[in-house]
């Protein structure tokens, strides 16, 4: 498949409300490592807003908002 070799990660709570993580892939998509980085915050227990790179080229963002009815 797409991953053809080793995939390792590591999560890192710096507080109650912030992560961070660091991501290893030896051959990807583009068939060379990539190293990649994310900042997570946690305002409140719905909402997660995360900030990162791929391969500390490509920047990315997103915020996810979890909604429970029962």
């Amino acid at each position: 498949g797409l991953y053809r070799s080793v995939f390792a990660g590591l999560n890192m709570s710096l507080s109650p409300k912030m992560s961070v993580a660091v991501e290893y892939l030896n051959r990807g998509l583009r068939d060379d490592s990539t190293v990649s980085g994310v900042v997570r915050f946690q305002p409140i227990e719905a909402l997660s807003v995360d900030a990162g790179v791929i391969g500390f080229k490509d920047f990315y963002a997103g915020a996810s908002f979890n909604l429970s009815t029962f």
